[in-house]
């Protein structure tokens, strides 16, 4: 509850799609080490970055605050902070989340249909991840966040067409 997405900084990823990762490892062979499964060990985290975590291309460290410090092998540090509104801090409004928009209207043409050609896919969280710039990467996050706004379009008029016989 305490993280609504991935704790990696800036994955978007739903916690409800993620695993639940241990930050301190659990030690089989000594388990009074630490490592247990308890709510201020536990932290949610996409496939993608659980796999990173789980190569050492990453380590993942609890701050105070429930905050999340991510290392990289060669240094370069990302923090996750807890959503706002947990633990007693200040609730903001989340942009872009669900039930915060209205529901699409499916008839209303989408920014997707109007401005990229048919078939064209979304960029990749590859794609984002290899964005040079924080320029590059915002305008990856907007085709990304375009795209799922046109794909909730598509499934509205999905269901809403008749049934085949």
């Amino acid at each position: 509850m305490r993280h609504r997405t991935c704790t990696f900084e800036h994955c978007d990823v739903p916690s409800t799609k993620c695993e639940l990762d241990h930050i301190v490892p659990f030690d089989h062979n000594n388990p009074e080490r630490g490592g247990w499964t308890i709510e201020t060990n536990l932290h949610p985290v996409c496939t993608c970055h659980h796999q990173a975590k789980t190569s050492r291309s990453w380590t993942v460290a609890l701050l105070q605050g429930c905050a999340i410090l991510w290392t990289s092998r060669s240094g370069h540090r990302r923090i996750s902070l807890p959503d706002p509104g947990v633990l007693g801090l200040p609730r903001t409004r989340r942009r872009g989340k669900r039930g915060s928009e209205p529901e699409p209207d499916p008839v209303t043409v989408t920014w997707w249909e109007k401005n990229q050609s048919p078939g064209t896919q979304p960029p990749t969280t590859k794609d984002l991840r290899d964005a040079a710039t924080d320029v590059a990467r915002a305008r990856i996050r907007n085709l990304r966040c375009r795209f799922r706004e046109h794909s909730a379009v598509v499934r509205l008029r999905e269901r809403a067409e008749p049934p085949p016989f």
